[in-house]
């Protein structure tokens, strides 16, 4: 990882249209997830039931990308608000602190 804090977006709702997937970022628009079923495989349960796709992230969270990397920031590690002590404040490099003019 570096040494420079993660860009961060906001999880938006998954949309799935045949076997085609994406998730994006309700804030900007950023592209987080871009995947096609039909290329995908993953494992059977014990029993040999299939358990469906893989999950995608859960819309509303805020979701660090370092690279190839990336995780839930939960709101309990987000930084402490300078300006409304005993609040939180969102993890620097969110896009949601950018101008909004850069977001439109």
């Amino acid at each position: 990882m570096s040494d420079h804090p993660p860009t961060s977006h906001i999880v938006g709702l998954e949309v799935q249209l045949g076997p085609l997937r994406r998730q994006r970022c309700s804030w900007c628009g950023h592209l987080l997830a871009d995947e096609d079923l039909t290329r995908m495989a993953w494992p059977l349960n014990p029993d040999g039931t299939d358990p469906g796709p893989p999950m995608m992230w859960p819309a509303g969270k805020v979701l660090a990308i370092d690279g190839p990397v990336r995780w839930i920031i939960e709101e309990e590690t987000w930084p402490e608000s300078t300006e409304a002590p005993g609040q939180k404040r969102l993890p620097d490099g969110c896009c949601a602190l950018l101008d909004p003019e850069v977001t439109r």
